[in-house]
């Protein structure tokens, strides 16, 4: 391909098999791979030819990461928490609207 020589060729598998010959007829070309998120072959178990595939990734956002806090409970003592609870001054809750 004199006009194109960025291009790669994805598929490297053979896609028509039959009982005495296999071949690459199917071919998927990409200037830049990292646009793709997977390709490959799917073998029907119909068909002699199989089908080959690309997915590109699209133009949407990542969403932002996040960050999980949480509490192990492995040692927790149901006794020692309510204790604590019984330790708090309540009444600060009633004194404010």
């Amino acid at each position: 391909m004199a006009n194109a020589p960025n291009l790669e060729q994805l598929i490297k598998d053979p896609t028509r098999i039959m009982e005495n010959s296999r071949s690459l007829i199917d071919l998927i070309f990409a200037s830049s791979s990292h646009h793709l998120s997977d390709h490959g072959i799917i073998h029907p178990s119909s068909s002699d030819h199989s089908m080959v595939y690309c997915v590109v990734k699209v133009g949407m956002k990542k969403a932002p990461g996040r960050i999980i806090e949480y509490r192990s409970f492995k040692s927790y003592d149901i006794g020692n928490f309510i204790n604590d609870l019984k330790c708090i001054d309540w009444t600060l809750l009633d004194n404010n609207p």
